[in-house]
């Protein structure tokens, strides 16, 4: 009999939880999709309404509860109240923002979960305070997807940033350096491509910590689906990465942005977030940097050297599909959960 998975989280199936999806049906899993949120304006409550739909989910027979970014919608009393009228149903949870969302949060409805699916290693600790399993499962690709993407070219750049935001740096004292100062840093080595929010309520480009607003501007290009982000990141001669938290706390933690601008076969010049060696070989898979002067020096650098740079980005790519696979991560957490 085949697994069955009812698969939770955000307002749709979008994403990393879209390739969360693949991956278990790729591992010979059945997946019903259950939103966690609802969109403005629906008349019915919105905790009643997605737990009543997820509740009733369940009902129907599930081996495994995987619940996306958790702790944007998920009560610690309702999952207590699903292992009591579940006791066979794995609770498992994935978050792709551990360092920033355990230190500046620290949702106690993780807690509830059998597994966590985290995507930092020094993260493990947490969890396993919590009597919670840990996993360490980083934001997973599509070789179908990422695999095959190439540039697009009615993207192509220089240099590119996409970012969901643009913070000040004061919410992060950590960081190496803001991505506004990233920007300043690099804007006048070539073609530059900014992706994302422009306003301030989502901390965009068109803000005063992002850098100089009217030449953000001139090189904003609005936000990407996230279906076409692969053949931007293909199309960029070098995509900009940062971290929101570096320091020990974030050991072994790698963001989104990395690992799907490497799979999609684009060229990464990404902060050294502590642990990052233990997902690529700096300078063959991907190049990082340090400081604002490292940054601009070694984007310079391999703006000059094209063979050089394709070569890393084939590599990156090589390795990001191998070890972010969506059916692997798949596979593994079914087996965690003794359904392997």
């Amino acid at each position: 009999m085949r697994t069955r998975i009812v698969l939770a989280g955000g307002l749709n199936c979008a994403q990393s939880l879209e390739w969360a999806r693949r991956g278990f049906e790729r591992a010979g899993c059945d997946v019903l999709y259950r939103a966690s949120q609802e969109h403005v304006g629906k008349k019915k409550p919105f905790r009643v309404a997605v737990e009543a739909e997820i509740m009733e989910a369940l009902k129907g027979g599930a081996d495994m509860l995987y619940w996306w970014q958790a702790q944007n919608g998920a009560r610690l009393e309702f999952l207590k109240e699903l292992k009591a009228r579940f006791p066979h149903v794995h609770l498992v949870s994935q978050s792709i923002d551990d360092p920033y969302l355990l230190l500046k949060r620290a949702p106690e409805c993780l807690s509830g979960f059998d597994v966590a699916a985290t995507c930092c290693i020094a993260s493990k600790k947490w969890y396993e305070d919590r009597e919670v399993k840990p996993l360490v499962i980083m934001p997973v690709v599509d070789r179908d997807f990422h695999g095959v993407a190439v540039a697009g070219a009615d993207y192509e750049c220089d240099i590119s940033f996409e970012a969901t935001n643009v913070y000040p740096k004061e919410q992060y004292p950590g960081v190496i350096a803001s991505r506004g100062e990233m920007v300043e840093a690099v804007r006048d080595l070539g073609g530059l491509n900014l992706y994302g929010p422009w306003d301030k309520k989502s901390y965009g480009w068109g803000t005063e910590y992002a850098g100089d607003i009217e030449r953000n501007r001139a090189s904003y290009r609005g936000w990407i689906h996230w279906t076409i982000e692969p053949y931007v990141y293909a199309a960029s001669r070098i995509n900009l990465s940062s971290h929101v938290v570096v320091g020990s706390e974030a050991y072994g933690y790698l963001n989104m942005r990395t690992v799907h601008a490497t799979a999609s076969g684009g060229f990464v010049l990404c902060d050294r977030v502590a642990g990052i060696e233990e997902w690529f070989e700096e300078d063959k898979e991907i190049v990082l940097w340090g400081s604002l002067a490292e940054l601009r020096e070694k984007a310079r650098w391999w703006l000059a050297h094209d063979k050089e740079r394709q070569r890393v980005a084939a590599a990156g790519r090589v390795r990001s599909l191998k070890q972010f696979d969506n059916q692997r991560a798949a596979e593994q957490i079914l087996k965690v959960c003794g359904l392997r």
